[in-house]
C-alpha cells in the first residue's frame, strides 16, 4: 500500500483539474491518474448517502455493544466480590504471620504458602477487572460515531479540507483506490471506504450488499488516499 500524492511533474493543477498519482514511481498497482475533483464529488455523494447505507449495521453494533456491556457489567460484579473476599484473607492471614497465632496444625510455612497464592489470585483478578475498565472506556465510541454519521453528509458539505480530515479519522475510516481496468479507467466501482469499526469495506457508488464481494478485506487504523 502507497500513499496516493498531487502530480507534481506536470504540475500540482492541470487545465483539467488536480490529479492524484502512485508515490511509487515503480508502482506496479495501476491505480491511474486520480482526478481530485472527480474524487470530491464521489465522496461527497458518499457520505450523503451513508446514514442510509449503513445504519441497520449500526443499530446492530450498538445493540450487541449494550448485551456485552450488561454481561461485561455481571461480571465486574462478580470480580469485585471476589478481590473483597480475597483482601480480607490477605489481612487475616497478614496478622496471624505478624502475632504468630495460627489455627491449629497450621505452622509458619503454611501461612506463608497461602498468603503467596491469596496475592497471586489477587493480582489476577484485579488485572481482569482493569481490563474490563478500559474496554468499558470505549463504549462510547459507537454511539459517537452513530451520531456523527446520522449528520455526516450536512457536516460534509460545510467543511473544508481540514475538518474533512478530522471526520474520516472520527470515523475511523481510510480511502483506497483499487487498480484500474483499462487506459483512462473512472473511479467507478474502484473507491473504497474502509474502517476500523466491523462495518465491512464500502465501495463508493455501490449498495453495502454489494461491497463485500467487490472490495477487499482490511482494517485501517489512519484515514488515508491509497492505491
Amino acid at each position: 500500500r502507497r500513499s496516493l500524492v498531487y502530480d507534481k511533474k506536470t504540475g500540482a493543477v492541470k487545465t483539467t483539474g488536480r490529479y492524484l498519482k502512485c508515490s511509487n514511481a515503480a508502482c506496479t498497482r495501476r491505480p491511474g491518474s486520480v482526478k481530485v475533483e472527480d474524487l470530491e464529488a464521489r465522496l461527497a455523494e458518499f457520505m450523503n448517502e451513508l446514514p442510509i447505507r449503513i445504519r441497520p449495521q449500526l443499530d446492530a453494533a450498538l445493540r450487541e455493544r449494550n448485551e456485552t456491556l450488561a454481561t461485561r457489567g455481571e461480571h465486574r460484579r462478580k470480580l469485585d466480590r471476589e478481590i473483597k473476599k480475597l483482601n480480607d484473607q490477605r489481612a487475616t492471614v497478614a496478622l496471624s504471620l505478624q502475632t504468630h497465632d495460627f489455627e491449629k496444625g497450621v505452622t509458619a510455612a503454611d501461612a506463608q504458602a497461602a498468603l503467596a497464592m491469596v496475592r497471586e489470585n489477587l493480582e489476577k483478578y484485579e488485572a481482569e477487572r482493569d481490563a474490563i475498565e478500559v474496554s468499558d472506556e470505549r463504549a462510547p465510541q459507537i454511539e459517537e460515531l452513530r451520531s456523527i454519521i446520522m449528520d455526516v453528509g450536512r457536516l460534509w458539505g460545510v467543511a473544508d479540507n481540514q475538518r474533512r480530515v478530522e471526520i474520516l479519522e472520527a470515523l475511523g475510516f481510510e480511502i483506497y483506490i483499487l487498480p484500474s481496468r483499462k487506459r483512462n479507467d473512472d473511479l467507478e466501482g474502484r473507491v473504497v471506504v474502509r474502517t476500523s469499526f466491523d462495518l465491512g469495506d464500502l465501495v463508493v457508488g455501490l449498495p453495502t450488499e454489494d461491497a463485500a464481494r467487490n472490495a477487499k478485506s482490511g482494517l485501517p487504523k489512519k484515514p488515508r488516499f491509497r492505491d
